[in-house]
């Protein structure tokens, strides 16, 4: 158990970095939250065969790659 939570520790760190080249650092957390439950809730979804893309017109990498996107714009917007 230790060991999981020393690497979640680390990837935590990594991840925040990368979001805080996006959006800045202040920001970092906020939107790395939002990622992350963004591509939890896909990757809920697609498993529990609720993401269709047939009738969703999405596939879970479309929706994943516009949160990317529509984070990495809310630099642009503030």
């Amino acid at each position: 158990m230790a060991e999981r939570m020393r690497a979640a520790g680390r990837f935590q760190g990594e991840f925040t970095a990368i979001v805080a080249d996006l959006v800045g650092e202040p920001s970092a957390r906020h939107y790395g939250a939002l990622l992350l439950a963004g591509a939890h809730g896909i990757a809920d979804m697609e498993l529990s065969g609720h993401l269709d893309p047939g009738s969703l017109g999405s596939t879970a990498d479309e929706l994943v790659d516009t949160l990317v996107r529509m984070v990495a714009n809310a630099r642009a917007a503030t």
